[in-house]
């Protein structure tokens, strides 16, 4: 049962440290593709959803329309530096209402609300 579930933890930290690996490649501008699959050799119209599904959890609704409208440079952007991006109007609200928010680490640590 413990090699069962240490196996499982590993195979977890492997793939966190291949998403780091291209998250750092990405932004220091490598090519984290393989020569034979560089990203010109895709469709334009496929680019949109090319992005969506290395970058995020694969197209929602909308999503490839908001990356066709803003274009994929800008849409890879966004996603690194994610402080740029503004939160909903309704999440905004919810996220005032929560004291928890507020209160500094060692505070939390204590569980005063």
């Amino acid at each position: 049962m413990k090699t069962k579930r240490l196996s499982s933890i590993m195979t977890s930290v492997r793939i966190f440290r291949t998403w780091i690996f291209y998250i750092l490649a990405l932004s220091l501008g490598f090519s984290v593709l393989p020569n034979n699959a560089q990203a010109e050799s895709i469709p334009s119209e496929l680019k949109p959803i090319h992005v969506l599904d290395r970058l995020a959890f694969g197209p929602r609704p909308g999503d490839v329309e908001r990356v066709k409208s803003i274009g994929v440079d800008q849409y890879i952007k966004e996603q690194l530096s994610p402080n740029s991006l503004s939160l909903p109007e309704s999440l905004a609200i919810r996220l005032e209402s929560l004291s928890t928010l507020r209160l500094t680490a060692p505070a939390r640590v204590k569980g005063h609300v």
